[in-house]
């Protein structure tokens, strides 16, 4: 199973071709988590053809844009019934019967939105689980203070059972990441920042081979993801074989 997280910055319809041109396995992806995107129903093309066929999207409370998880034909989603007690979006989908992927595009207050989600329903959290988007956190502000809500988020799902797969895979502690997954001013490259996340449950760490890895490790890939498709955001790629 291979699982993308992409904030597209809008406009994703637009975007696809470039998008999956990305690479071959972006464009062999299982399933695409896509924060920011339009209702599919719009689209055309070739954004018709992959992506409006079988898919979850739930729409922002604005009235514009939302989060959808899309899936190849014979993947199975069904859209799980939580409670969601804050104004962020969060899609809980049954995926084959033996995953529950939570996609995860958190609104202001950001960390408090999670921590409040997580708290309405925890029990719900099950060892056959991913939980990967846009949390719009890390354990700091952007004024460099400790981020001591999104620090009790993570000592939570650990606690839980559940591994941040960036950290987990090139054993870098939290606030000390070397790949960002978000550029504050997408022209000028600045203020490089790590706020999209992979938390995997330990069983299926423990279990299966896990690959994990942001899609913009270099300059190129970066640029690609800034400059062509025009998004603040670096997608997230999860390999569980």
């Amino acid at each position: 199973m291979r699982i993308i997280s992409w904030n597209c910055d809008r406009a994703f319809n637009a975007k696809c071709d470039r998008f999956i041109g990305f690479s071959e396995e972006v464009r062999n992806a299982d399933i695409y988590v896509i924060q920011e995107c339009g209702n599919p129903i719009s689209y055309n093309n070739l954004g018709k053809s992959i992506f409006a066929c079988n898919y979850i999207w739930i729409e922002n409370k604005n009235g514009r844009n939302g989060l959808g998880v899309f899936a190849k034909p014979g993947i199975s989603l069904s859209l799980l019934h939580w409670s969601n007690p804050t104004k962020s979006l969060f899609v809980p989908v049954q995926v084959n019967n033996n995953l529950v992927l939570l996609a995860v595009w958190t609104h202001l207050p950001y960390s408090e939105s999670f921590r409040d989600y997580y708290g309405a329903n925890c029990e719900k959290f099950n060892d056959n689980m991913v939980i990967i988007g846009d949390f719009n956190s890390n354990t700091f502000y952007s004024d460099g203070k400790p981020n001591t809500i999104f620090e009790s988020i993570v000592r939570t799902l650990e606690k839980k059972g559940f591994y941040s797969a960036y950290h987990y895979q090139t054993r870098e502690q939290h606030c000390q990441e070397t790949v960002a997954t978000h550029y504050t001013k997408r022209s000028g490259k600045v203020r490089p920042v790590h706020i999209d996340h992979c938390f995997i449950s330990k069983n299926i760490v423990e279990n299966n081979e896990i690959y994990y890895k942001v899609l913009g490790e270099n300059d190129k890939q970066r640029d690609y993801w800034l400059d062509t498709c025009q998004s603040d955001h670096i997608p997230l790629l999860l390999n569980i074989h």
